[in-house]
């Protein structure tokens, strides 16, 4: 009897299920129908968020959930949660555009730097479709160009007076990696190394950022660009950003390499999609990652400081033990004692001067990647 009324209980749940399913569908339906232009809509399984189109160089012209009321925006975000919302575009998107859109958590440290423009490559190369995983685990396929070893990309982006300049390249990291020498307005500005460190980590679409500083600049209002490949190279498009003061949060920056023995890593969640926590204290921003790990960020040199706070996430629940180790241009600078899931966030900061590159690595402590959820808690580099 007992068996027979679960049975049914569970067909009324799938049949309401269904409805439930038919009724969303003809609500979107016809919310899609009050305008014809090009239109994207957005909503979070869980906890509230912010939108940013900033980094897909789309203007939105009006944003309005299932209600038809307006989407509140600050700083370039819109706030989004559980009821669809409806963002108009003022031109056509492509798919691996609408990908570069950013999510973040309503509490989460946003970072400041103002987009002053997004673009295609530059001149120069041929078109070529450059597909792969993100590091975060995404499959994703961008339009972009290849260029031969000596070839160079040009393009030109206005800055506002007094400020630097924050380069930010997506490009597919295969074979050997790429590197270049960045020239801007006539000037040097070092050298871009997003080679391979090891053949055997993982390549695929990548970000990497170069930081310009405002003296090379001269005073000018926009910056010539001119990319000098030492290698074949490819790009995916640019994001420019000024910069007038602040850290860098390390998400960011971009992840050059993400190896690790259990799916990829996460960014602001932990790696089963929690919210990061270490014993009683949450954290908004952070990178999630399971034992054993290894990330790696160029530098180039541009940064003189490391900090973080690293501990075993609560969702272990006092179980797990794991030790965090930050390397510098293959040379150990920080390691932490064997950490469990009992004890709280432990601090760092690590002097990166002249360091081209940054790895994160989590050890299991010889006793097996069981329950081993790390957190890399508010990991961010300072100039």
């Amino acid at each position: 009897i007992v068996y027979n009324y679960a049975q049914q209980c569970i067909s009324l749940y799938f049949i309401y299920l269904r409805y439930i399913k038919y009724a969303i569908e003809i609500i979107l339906r016809n919310f899609l129908l009050r305008n014809k232009n090009t239109q994207v809509i957005v909503w979070r399984n869980d906890n509230p968020g912010f939108l940013s189109f900033a980094a897909t160089g789309l203007q939105v012209t009006t944003a309005e959930d299932l209600f038809g009321s307006p989407v509140p925006e600050k700083d370039g975000a819109y706030a989004i949660g559980k009821i669809p919302c409806r963002f108009t575009l003022s031109s056509a998107a492509t798919p691996a555009v609408l990908a570069r859109m950013q999510v973040r958590d309503g509490v989460e440290a946003s970072w400041p730097q103002r987009t002053l423009a997004v673009l295609p490559p530059g001149s120069g190369g041929v078109e070529s479709v450059l597909a792969g995983r993100t590091a975060t685990g995404e499959a994703l396929e961008w339009t972009g160009k290849t260029f031969r070893s000596g070839e160079p990309e040009s393009f030109t982006v206005p800055v506002p007076a007094g400020s630097s300049l924050v380069l930010r390249k997506h490009f597919l990291l295969e074979g050997d990696g790429q590197e270049a020498e960045i020239w801007v307005n006539g000037n040097s500005a070092g050298r871009w190394d997003l080679r391979r460190t090891e053949k055997e980590l993982s390549g695929g679409l990548r970000e990497a950022i170069f930081f310009v500083d405002a003296a090379l600049l001269g005073g000018k209002p926009e910056a010539k660009v001119e990319v000098r490949y030492g290698t074949k190279a490819n790009t995916a498009s640019w994001r420019a950003l000024e910069w007038r003061d602040g850290s860098f949060p390390l998400s960011a920056t971009g992840l050059l390499h993400a190896d690790q023995n259990a799916g990829p890593p996460r960014f602001a969640r932990n790696m089963i999609g929690g919210p990061l926590r270490v014993g009683e204290e949450p954290f908004a921003n952070g990178i999630g990652a399971f034992a054993r790990s290894l990330l790696e960020v160029p530098l180039n040199g541009q940064f003189r400081r490391f900090t973080a706070k690293v501990g075993v996430d609560a969702v272990t629940e006092g179980r797990g033990t794991m030790v965090f180790e930050v390397y510098g241009d293959g040379k150990k600078l920080w390691t932490s004692p064997t950490m469990s899931g009992l004890d709280a966030p432990k601090e760092l900061t690590v002097d990166v001067t002249g360091i081209n590159r940054l790895r994160l690595v989590v050890g299991d402590a010889g006793d097996g990647n069981k329950f081993d959820v790390a957190n890399w808690i508010e990991p961010t580099l300072e100039r």
